[in-house]
Formats: structure tokens, sequence, C-alpha cells
């Protein structure tokens, strides 16, 4: 196990023999969270890619003999969070290390490169920065 500098950790963690878990492997859906509730009990948050893998999934669990509640279901829409041009150029701020401390390179450098004015580039990049804060806090 390893430590991130805020004293978080990242790590695996290895279940033998664990129902539940084998039911996800077998099913197509992927798992992107896992929360105790209460009662000892397991909330997990799922995706998956059509609608019956999440049926296949709650049947095989049944079989295997877990309880299983099914809270709710939605449709993920897929939208676009940035417009072609905020990605690009957060992206390539982000690989010359723009948002690094120091940064690798400076908005007047990195604005030359799409051929807009600096303050162009701050205004394209603070309302990317919103929306993808927007996205991730909301």
């Amino acid at each position: 196990m390893s430590y991130l500098n805020d004293g978080t950790a990242i790590g695996s963690v290895f279940l033998d023999k664990c129902v539940a878990c084998s039911a996800l492997v077998n099913s197509d859906c992927f798992l992107l969270s896992a929360s105790c509730v209460g009662d000892g009990s397991i909330e997990w948050r799922v995706v998956t890619g059509n609608d019956e893998s999440l049926s296949v999934l709650i049947n095989e669990l049944k079989k295997k003999g877990c309880e299983v509640e099914l809270i709710n279901v939605g449709r993920i829409i897929r939208k676009d969070i940035l417009t072609t041009r905020q990605e690009n150029i957060i992206k390539t701020a982000f690989e010359k290390g723009y948002y690094n401390y120091p940064k690798g390179i400076k908005t007047k450098k990195l604005s030359e490169l799409y051929n807009i004015s600096p303050s162009t580039l701050s205004e394209i990049l603070k309302r990317g920065e919103r929306k993808i804060m927007f996205e991730h806090f909301r």
C-alpha cells in the first residue's frame, strides 16, 4: 500500500471467494463505488452498457443467497462537458505544465500556441475549468 502526499492511500484488496464480487465480475456491470450502510449492508453504485446486465447481476446475487434491493436506475446521458476548443486548450495547458507549481508554461506562451490573446486564453481556461468543477462538485 502506498500513501499519497495528502495522507490518503491507494491500494488493492483481495477477497477470497466473495460470492457478491464473483457475481459482479461475471456481469457486464462495473463498480463505481461501494459504501457501508449502517447495519453492515453494502450499497453498490454500478454502471453498465445495457439494460439486461443489471438484471443479470441482481439475479446472480439472489441465486448466491444475497438479499438485494434495487434502489434506483437511471440513464447516463453522455454530454460533452467542454467545447472542443476548451478541451484542446485545457489539455495542452495540462500537458505543458500550466497547472504545475511552478508553472511549466505561462499564459502568454500558451496563448501564442493558439494565436490568441492572453486574456482570451484566460477566459477560455476559466470557463472550461468552471464547467469541470461544476461537474465534479454538483
